[in-house]
């Protein structure tokens, strides 16, 4: 069970370290650690982003968030180990 806090509560979006990278081919599901403050009370939860990388014209490696049908089994594998990860994390934590 949380209780308030009288420490400042960072604004989440300067507050997420990444947690784990789950790689499948060139797609990477990361998952940041985010904290936040919800009917005043310390929170703590996560989220998540896909990203694909790929090489340029000059060789340069290009990141992005769009994906092709071919990388859909690729989403699915490091989606679902996201999943089972964040399930792992929630069972542990103390908010």
């Amino acid at each position: 069970m949380t209780s308030p806090t009288d420490e400042p509560i960072l604004d989440p979006s300067d507050y997420n370290p990444l947690v784990k990278s789950i790689a499948c081919g060139n797609v990477v599901c990361s998952i940041f650690e985010n904290r936040g403050q919800r009917n005043g009370y310390a929170t703590l939860y996560y989220t998540v982003k896909a990203t694909r990388g790929y090489r340029d014209a000059n060789g340069n490696w290009v990141y992005t968030n769009s994906f092709y049908k071919s990388h859909l089994p690729q989403l699915i594998h490091v989606y679902q180990k996201a999943l089972e990860f964040l399930e792992d994390a929630d069972s542990e934590s103390p908010f």
